[in-house]
């Protein structure tokens, strides 16, 4: 079979894009995606294969020539779970981990990032991050966290940590207490943080260069609020400014686009004024 599938995929002598977008694929078919020679791009919308005893697993013996990835993209269309039959979950750090020297660009969306396939590769050509997790993951007291990457990981541009929390739980700052090493991506050019704490130190340290900031919740608080019963820690606009001063308290902001999710009260006005005087080269504004 596999042979026979990948045969056919090699008629295609351009093909350098593949989005997955059925609920799981047979594990011969999988791994003839995987083989093409000249794949950069693989998007996948629910899961790469199926788990089931019939089809197998996905292993790295699947595809002893890693492919060539530049970009990789696993996301879901939307928060709520989506019905599924048995899928193989397995693959997701086996593939990540055999492409970690070519790829640029990362989408994770769901339950299972492999958080630790981070600090356990090198990423020399990867500058686009972008996480949604059903979970804190990356900043779980716990866990290793995020900042510990920072030889792994050397030349980031974009950062987006969306990262769901709930109403009952509180909010975990992603600077540790005590952490002296310094911020470790000083070309960062854009930022995503959820549920910021004004006494989170993450902020402060940031270096010169962002220029788009988003302090949001995920899922968007205002969508969610009116579909299901969802409730988050999101801050209060009495809060945000505090937040906000830790990222102008080392330099002269030239932020372009701000990003800025709140629960209203009584410092609306205040907000918006304190917005108006730290951040003069605004263009993008979104509340």
């Amino acid at each position: 079979k596999d042979h026979l599938f990948l045969d056919a995929l090699r008629r295609f002598s351009r093909l350098q894009s593949v989005v997955v977008a059925s609920v799981g694929l047979p594990r011969h078919i999988a791994h003839a995606i995987l083989s093409v020679p000249r794949l950069r791009h693989l998007q996948i919308h629910y899961s790469l294969c199926l788990g089931s005893a019939l089809h197998g697993g996905l292993t790295r013996a699947s595809f002893p020539t890693p492919p060539q990835l530049v970009s990789f993209s696993k996301t879901r269309k939307d928060f709520s779970p989506h019905p599924k039959p048995n899928l193989d979950e397995g693959w997701l750090p086996v593939l990540i981990k055999s492409t970690s020297s070519t790829l640029g660009e990362i989408r994770l969306t769901g339950k299972e990032v492999p958080e630790r396939v981070f600090h356990k590769n090198d990423w020399p050509h990867l500058r686009e991050l972008i996480i949604r997790s059903a979970r804190p993951v990356l900043r779980h007291p716990r866990s290793m966290t995020m900042l510990s990457v920072r030889s792994r990981v050397p030349n980031l541009r974009v950062l987006k940590l969306e990262l769901a929390q709930h109403a009952q739980t509180e909010r975990i700052p992603f600077w540790p207490q005590g952490w002296t090493p310094g911020f470790p991506w000083p070309d960062l050019e854009v930022l995503t943080v959820t549920y910021s704490d004004p006494d989170d130190e993450f902020l402060a340290h940031l270096p010169h260069t962002p220029r788009q900031l988003s302090l949001c919740c995920w899922p968007r608080h205002h969508i969610l609020e009116s579909h299901q019963k969802w409730a988050s820690p999101i801050p209060t606009a009495t809060e945000m400014p505090r937040i906000l001063r830790r990222s102008t308290s080392n330099y002269p902001n030239q932020l372009t686009h701000l990003d800025n999710e709140f629960d209203s009260d009584a410092q609306d006005s205040l907000l918006v004024q304190h917005i108006g005087t730290s951040f003069p080269a605004l263009c993008f504004l979104q509340f």
